[in-house]
Parts: structure tokens; C-alpha cells; sequence
């Protein structure tokens, strides 16, 4: 299993390495999307870069969508209205399950704080729940040619997840969670300042960002892919 691991490792440093086009593309994208939030001197006008995160969100969800379906391609950036509305789709999925994300976060962090262990394990049990089936959501879509409503179909959901072994779910888990990180990263920005650090820190994300963005989300891919092929679950 370890070895079938850093198969899939070198494989997807590989991939993200494959399209140097794109890596460029979207790291300035990220570094731009970012000193637009953080600097509020800005003129109102470049809010506007703030839409290229879809941009990005949809460029990393093809990669996940074409491994799941067992191709080794790069999403054309040619077709960036593709992308980009890709990236709408599956933000709003995101926005819905993080409805319920929001809720049980805060009012267990509530209970926490009054005393209240119980309910607050209950609850962070509910968070800890609903993120796995948004990621489940997510997944099931992408095998259903990325039909909205998929992502919301719970018996197809829980069938899917069922695939998964500890050590597959955990790993897979990481993955998702550092990609989502590389998102929240450029969506809150790198800092409140130009300092030179932080200038070489944007300068490095070029490079860095979009790299680490691209390895996990084919990292991930090839992780549910290795299991829906053991489960006879692969859909043309």
C-alpha cells in the first residue's frame, strides 16, 4: 500500500509539473487575487480580479474530474469560460454545506466555552460528519458527468464513501485539506503588508502555490480512483 502511495506521489508531482503554462497562469492569478484583498488602497475596479479564485477552483476541480475518470490531461485553458463556471458550480456546493459547516462550528465552540463537553462533541461529531459528505458530494458529482444536484444525492454519497478504508480516507483527507488551504490562503491574502518577505513569499507563490495545488487535487484523484477501481465502481 505504501509503495502504491508514493507511486501516486511521484505521479502527481509529475502532472503538476506537466503544464508549465498553467502553473505560471495560476500562480499570478493567486499572488494578484491576493494583493488585491489584502491592499484596500486599491481603486474599486480591481475588485474584479477577486472572480479569477473561480478561475482556479475550476481549473483544480477538472484535474480531480479528469483523473476520476482515468486521464492523464491537463484542463485546456483555452477554454477558461469551462473553467471558470466550473469553479461557480462548485463553489456554490461548497457555500451549501457550509451552511451546516457554520452552524455546528460555532455553537460547539459555544458549548465548549460554558462547560457544555457533551453537546460540544455531539456537535463537532455533526461538523466532522457533514464535511466528509460534502467531500463525498463533491467526488459523487465529478463520477456523474458534474450534475449539480449529485453532489446532494446522499444514498449514492454514502455508497461511495463506504469504498474507503481508514488509511485511504485519512490520506485522501489531507489532500483535499491542503488544496483547500492553497484556496483559503489566496482567497484571505498572504499578509496585511508589503514587507520583503512577504514580496518574496508572493513571488515564490507562483511557482509554489499552484504546484502544491495541482499535486494534491491529482493526488486525490488518483487515491478515489485506485479504490472505485478495486470496488468495480469506475463509470464510463
Amino acid at each position: 500500500m505504501m509503495n502504491l502511495f508514493y507511486t501516486q506521489i511521484k505521479d502527481a508531482v509529475s502532472y503538476a509539473l506537466g503544464d508549465r503554462n498553467a502553473i505560471i497562469l495560476v500562480g499570478l492569478m493567486a499572488v494578484v487575487a491576493s494583493i488585491v484583498r489584502k491592499d484596500e488602497n486599491l481603486p474599486e475596479i480591481f475588485s474584479i480580479f477577486n472572480l479569477t479564485i473561480f478561475f482556479i477552483i475550476g481549473y483544480g476541480s477538472y484535474i480531480s474530474w479528469y483523473t476520476l475518470k482515468g486521464e492523464d490531461k491537463h484542463p485546456n485553458l483555452k477554454s477558461y469560460k469551462r473553467i471558470f463556471w466550473e469553479g461557480i458550480r462548485k463553489s456554490a456546493i461548497i457555500a451549501v454545506y457550509s451552511i451546516g459547516l457554520t452552524f455546528f462550528k460555532h455553537h460547539a465552540g459555544n458549548y465548549f466555552a460554558e462547560g457544555n463537553y457533551l453537546l460540544a462533541a455531539v456537535l463537532a461529531a455533526l461538523f466532522a460528519a457533514n464535511y466528509i459528505l460534502m467531500i463525498g458530494g463533491l467526488f459523487n458529482r465529478y463520477l456523474n458527468y458534474g450534475k449539480f444536484l449529485k453532489a446532494f444525492d446522499f444514498p449514492e454519497i454514502w455508497r461511495l464513501l463506504k469504498i474507503f478504508d481508514i488509511w485511504s480516507f485519512i490520506r485522501v483527507l489531507i489532500a483535499v485539506m491542503i488544496a483547500q488551504g492553497v484556496i483559503v490562503l489566496i482567497i484571505i491574502g498572504f499578509g496585511k503588508e508589503f514587507r520583503l518577505l512577504e514580496i518574496i513569499f508572493s513571488i515564490a507563490a507562483v511557482f509554489l502555490v499552484p504546484f502544491l495545488f495541482f499535486t494534491t487535487k491529482r493526488l486525490v484523484g488518483l487515491s478515489v480512483y485506485n479504490l472505485l477501481e478495486k470496488a468495480n465502481m469506475l463509470r464510463d
